[in-house]
């Protein structure tokens, strides 16, 4: 019963981060495909701590005002 409530609470953790941080390969706004109104902001603190793995980027978009995850 406890691995099938920690298995539902990493798929939430996964979708919120998705939704909240859209991921991008390339490093321009995946909403309004700018490249030159970024930067770099911080990570929060269970990106860090649970991706740590993953060699990821926080942006945020002024054009859009947006966050996103540059993945690579």
């Amino acid at each position: 019963m406890l691995w099938i409530t920690l298995i539902v609470a990493a798929v939430v953790f996964l979708l919120v981060t998705l939704v909240v941080f859209r991921p991008a390969l390339r490093r321009s706004c995946p909403t309004c495909h700018h490249d030159t109104h970024l930067e770099r902001v911080k990570r929060p603190g269970y990106l860090k701590t649970l991706l740590f793995w993953l060699p990821n980027k926080a942006y945020r978009c002024y054009a859009c005002n947006r966050n996103f995850l540059h993945i690579g």
